[in-house]
């Protein structure tokens, strides 16, 4: 499956990842906390979710040397079930609930599998990365039924058709730029991160994430150099906090040409509008681009270079 064709099937993708959720007997487990493991694409779920959660945690490299509690429920993601770095902690601290479609994971046994379809491109996978991700949650009894409903009633009902118009404004807009720029709050981070890989994977765009107000007191001095304000795409994931929205009113001013998102306020309809938004975005402009969206070579190729050592 191809990027487009998969991003046409986010809304049948999202059902069908739900419909697996039910297979799951959901008992009375009470776990004080949960730990992903994940890389890449197959992070970007059980990042979001650690901004919603404060119980959850993310392990996204292969030399965490710390100590994971008892009684913290500890979930593998990785679509390909080959990711080295999720192995290497699998290996050192176990695991209870895996998502993935496959591979070495797939021989690991866990209490809990949550089977992902195969031969779609990793980070089209994200409905089932991210219902499989927060399948774990329910299970490990992090969030409640309640919760679980309300996500998953948000997702099931925002028709990715409707930001098509908008995600082609930005790609237009990004095609006459040499990079992108893009500046969120610190509660967008993890979505605007998303929007930041796709644009490297898809269009193939080098693209770089901040977040404010951190980067006010760095990064805001490079726009003294108008060099940098004339290539790079900048793209302001609105906040809505006051104080960093004044700051991203004051960038906008120093930098002159930019694009902004307007996401709505609801936490989780602001997740399923900004995931639809940026992945549609980044296939536009690889077509203006006149590039692959669906091929990763580079990526392929440092990961087989590694199974060679």
């Amino acid at each position: 499956m191809d990027i487009k064709k998969a991003l046409e099937s986010y809304a049948e993708m999202f059902e069908d990842a739900f419909k697996k959720a039910e297979a799951f007997n959901i008992k009375s487990n009470r776990y004080k906390g949960a730990v992903f493991y994940g890389m890449g694409a197959s992070a970007i779920a059980p990042l979001i979710l650690s901004k919603w959660f404060e119980k959850v945690k993310v392990i996204n490299s292969h030399r965490y040397d710390g100590r994971i509690e008892k009684n913290v429920f500890k979930i593998a993601v990785s679509y390909s079930g080959n990711t080295e770095e999720v192995l290497v902690n699998v290996k050192k601290y176990g695991v209870d609930f895996v998502v993935s479609s496959g591979g070495k994971l797939g021989e690991v046994k866990p209490s809990y599998f949550y089977e992902v379809p195969k031969n779609i491109p990793p980070r089209a996978a994200f409905p089932y990365l991210f219902v499989g991700s927060l399948t774990a949650l329910r299970v490990a009894g992090i969030i409640n039924k309640q919760t679980f409903s309300s996500i998953k009633q948000e997702v099931l009902s925002f028709d990715c058709r409707d930001v098509q118009n908008k995600a082609q404004n930005l790609a237009n807009f990004l095609s006459e730029k040499e990079f992108a720029y893009v500046l969120s709050d610190e509660e967008d981070r993890y979505l605007a991160y998303r929007l930041k890989t796709q644009l490297n994977e898809n269009a193939k765009m080098f693209a770089f994430h901040e977040v404010l107000p951190e980067a006010n007191h760095n990064s805001l001095m490079a726009l003294e150099d108008d060099i940098v304000k004339k290539k790079a795409g900048f793209v302001f994931v609105n906040s809505l906090d006051g104080f960093v929205r004044f700051s991203q009113e004051y960038w906008k001013k120093q930098v002159g040409d930019y694009e902004e998102i307007e996401a709505p306020s609801s936490t989780f309809k602001r997740f399923i509008y900004l995931l639809c938004l940026g992945d549609w975005a980044s296939y536009y402009l690889s077509e203006l681009r006149e590039v692959d969206a669906t091929e990763t070579s580079v990526i392929e190729g440092l990961k087989n270079e590694r199974r060679n050592i």
